[in-house]
């Protein structure tokens, strides 16, 4: 079934599927953090200030070590439920992804224990790097690789070892955006949230079950961790960070779906939208954000990777807004942008459109630079 065929849509029993994915995660996650809570506070380990971070609580970082595991049982029982039903359309949904499936969460896996190693004992950016190219080579390998760019820079087909190292790329690119972007309580898993909803309703209107349910798990792990994270009181020990657990678990997943969005063939579509903005059109926030800071990094001839308060939403914060209030103008410019592009695909080229994104978002960093100025003038 093609994945942009606009003409197929899930029926109540696979959104009944979706459901139970959805409150199996809740029930899990409401189980284990406040198990990693108890467990950070009895062994002291808490989140490490840098340049980059602006909390000075104590507060634990293992939330992201819940994800995976949550993720994989609710994948596992709600196949396993399609296997006691034998609903067949489902389970060969599943078959014809199993490949892809298996290796990206091998490649998922590897960047879990090396977040976990991390958020513990430290582990250095180089060796970090490398576990992320390891990940990236897995994906490909699986046979989820960019195969077309659609046009994007006047290229369409690419041959498979341009494709397997752009895919690597891409997937170092995206772990370490969420990465970087999670700086504030609620964004990175807000903006995971986001991106995971519109993967999932996406791939179920297409009737690719096993990356519907993927987004899905991931989605319910996100959200629940979300209200801890933006909602738990500090004072109560109910507060906890993802850490580079999470972050680095979460880049990966939002790879393997982006790219399962872009890897599937557009016969028989009805829609004019363009396949790569489809695929990648949720993560323009925090990449766009990451770029620019590295840009900014290389310009001013600071180190690439030393952390700063350079982000979006440290300019957020530096024109007086509380924490709150530049998570909820971030995710709602982030809902718009994807929406936007999404629609204006259709009406217009993609290479005018990215150059238009481009030129919207350096401006609007230039205007919160101008406000930063005005706004330490007046307190002068």
């Amino acid at each position: 079934m093609p994945f942009h065929d606009f003409n197929t849509s899930a029926g109540l029993y696979e959104w009944s599927n979706v459901a139970s994915i959805l409150m199996i995660n809740a029930g899990l996650m409401g189980l284990i953090i406040p198990v990693i809570l108890q467990i950070s506070f009895h062994k002291r380990l808490f989140d490490q200030q840098d340049l980059r971070k602006i909390h000075h609580s104590i507060i634990p970082r293992l939330g992201g070590t819940a994800f995976i595991p949550v993720i994989l049982f609710s994948m596992l029982c709600v196949f396993g439920l399609n296997c006691l039903t034998e609903t067949s359309h489902i389970l060969s949904n599943f078959n014809q992804h199993a490949q892809e499936l298996l290796f990206a969460l091998c490649g998922t896996l590897l960047l879990y224990f090396t977040g976990v190693a991390d958020d513990l004992i430290g582990v250095r950016y180089r060796n970090k790097f490398i576990i992320q190219f390891a990940s990236g080579i897995l994906l490909a390998a699986s046979g989820l690789w960019i195969h077309n760019l659609y046009g994007l820079f006047g290229i369409y087909s690419l041959s498979p070892i341009a494709g397997y190292m752009l895919t690597v790329l891409v997937v170092v690119f995206i772990i370490n955006a969420i990465n970087l972007i999670d700086g504030i309580d609620g964004l990175a898993s807000g903006l995971c949230c986001i991106a995971t909803l519109y993967y999932g309703i996406l791939f179920m209107q297409h009737g690719q079950y096993a990356f519907a349910f993927l987004s899905f798990a991931s989605l319910g792990t996100f959200a629940a961790f979300f209200v801890y994270n933006v909602f738990g009181v500090t004072k109560r020990r109910r507060k906890i960070f993802m850490g580079d657990t999470g972050s680095m678990t979460a880049g990966m997943l939002l790879s393997i779906l982006s790219i399962a969005a872009c890897n599937h063939p557009l016969e028989n579509s009805n829609c004019s939208a363009n396949p790569f903005v489809i695929a990648f059109v949720p993560l323009l926030v925090p990449c766009f954000d990451v770029l620019r800071v590295f840009f900014h990094r290389l310009r001013t001839r600071k180190p690439a990777f030393e952390p700063d308060q350079n982000h979006i939403h440290h300019k957020l914060l530096n024109i007086g807004l509380t924490q709150h209030q530049a998570m909820i103008i971030i995710l709602t410019a982030s809902v718009s942008i994807t929406a936007a592009n999404f629609y204006g695909s259709s009406l217009m080229n993609i290479n005018m459109l990215l150059p238009t994104n481009i030129g919207g978002w350096t401006l609007l960093n230039i205007w919160l630079t101008a406000a930063i100025h005005k706004k330490k003038k007046k307190e002068l």
